[in-house]
């Protein structure tokens, strides 16, 4: 009797694209216009996001001059990963920045877990961080049992540093977020890619 050796395949992946060092000339720029902005427009929070936040008072970031070389640096590096997931040019050349905003936190803040919906795209890039920060993505459709050893095929969770300088981008159905803050402050730059329409 012949049996063939067993296989394990793995589907359906879930891609985290990073780059590091993005703009690192331009982080003590970008801190400043970061706490300017700010300054001019407040923030806001609520119980899931309790940072102080511009996504709902001023979420067009890539419209102000200040941003204009971070948000051309986004885009490309977003029409990069769609090509490399498998969209064609006649998606990828109408990928757009639809929202962009600034988050600083302090000790005690967090974000819960959540997604992006109505986008095709999220990420974000980071300008200053506290010692061991990390942002937190979530296998959000496991609904097994937790396995007694985590592996490549079990992990239920992955963490990321908060570098100065990097840039995250994922599919934005992925979900994510920080943990309590313990100490100090980061300040981060997150967006939405979106497909335009015609």
């Amino acid at each position: 009797m012949i049996t063939s050796t067993p296989q394990i395949h793995t589907w359906f992946p879930k891609p985290i694209f990073i780059v590091d060092g993005v703009l690192q000339d331009k982080i003590d720029f970008l801190e400043s216009k970061v706490r300017e902005v700010i300054k001019n427009t407040g923030t806001q929070g609520n119980d899931f996001l309790s940072v102080g936040s511009t996504h709902k008072v001023s979420p067009d970031l890539h419209k102000n001059p200040d941003f204009k070389d971070l948000a051309d640096v986004i885009l490309e590096h977003a029409k990069g990963f769609a090509s490399r997931l498998g969209h064609g040019s006649n998606r990828v050349d109408r990928l757009e920045i639809g929202t962009m905003w600034t988050n600083i936190s302090y000790q005690g803040d967090f974000i819960f877990p959540h997604i992006h919906p109505d986008s095709f795209l999220s990420g974000v890039y980071y300008i200053k961080k506290f010692p061991g920060s990390k942002i937190t993505f979530f296998d959000n459709y496991n609904m097994l049992p937790t396995s007694d050893e985590f592996n490549d095929l079990s992990y239920e969770y992955c963490h990321y540093d908060c570098e100065p300088g990097r840039l995250l981008l994922w599919k934005s159905d992925f979900l994510h977020g920080n943990g309590r803050q313990t100490e100090g402050e980061k300040i981060a730059i997150s967006f939405n890619i979106q497909v335009r329409t015609r």
